[in-house]
């Protein structure tokens, strides 16, 4: 085979991938939830927090900057979107909130489309030069 021939079947190989591998992602993510999550006010709930700690009481309203949980006890925990993994139902334990997902910077995007184009660019290199 030569390193012309290997070049345009590695081109196919991506094109065919790529899609297929991005559609079958989507299709996983989407059938993991079979119903949606639904935080109510008032709803008892377990707040798993990031640092470790979990936060129990009635759920307040769910604003942009978070949500409040007033405990039996105590003053009232406000929670923000980035400080919990996960908000459960006390009584049954299942998902009823999760955080919103950290959207990746323009600049951490960038360095992966150099490392990726780099990547390709010494594979194809290398497919060349092998064929010396």
């Amino acid at each position: 085979m030569t390193s012309r021939n290997r070049f345009i079947a590695l081109l196919a190989m991506f094109a065919i991938a790529w899609p297929n591998g991005t559609a079958l992602a989507t299709s996983i993510a989407q059938s993991t939830l079979e119903k949606p999550l639904t935080l109510t006010q008032g709803q008892q709930v377990i707040v798993d927090l990031r640092d470790g700690r979990q936060v129990f009481g009635a759920a307040g309203p769910i604003v942009e900057g978070g949500f409040n949980v007033f405990p039996a006890e105590g003053p009232p925990v406000f929670v923000g979107p980035k400080e919990f993994v996960l908000a459960r139902d006390a009584a049954t334990g299942a998902a009823v909130l999760l955080p919103t997902p950290r959207k990746m910077s323009g600049g951490t995007k960038g360095l992966i489309a150099v490392g990726v184009v780099a990547g390709l660019l010494g594979l194809v290199i290398a497919l060349l030069h092998n064929d010396k």
